[in-house]
């Protein structure tokens, strides 16, 4: 089976800076009005989900 990141060129040491990265990897900025506004409907809704998520990943390091 493929996998996708087989086929990425490691590019440490290649960039000089943000915007060579960005051009290397053709990104270029987020349109969508839906994708720029705030997911989160408060800040303690977001400290909740960034609190689980360490929760989790200290999990699997342990």
């Amino acid at each position: 089976m493929s996998n996708a990141h087989d086929h990425i060129e490691p590019t440490v040491g290649l960039v000089s800076n943000l915007e060579e990265l960005a051009r290397v990897q053709h990104a270029g900025p987020v349109q969508s009005a839906e994708l720029v506004s705030d997911i989160w409907e408060s800040d303690e809704e977001l400290d909740a989900f960034l609190a689980d998520l360490r929760t989790s990943r200290n999990a699997s390091v342990a």
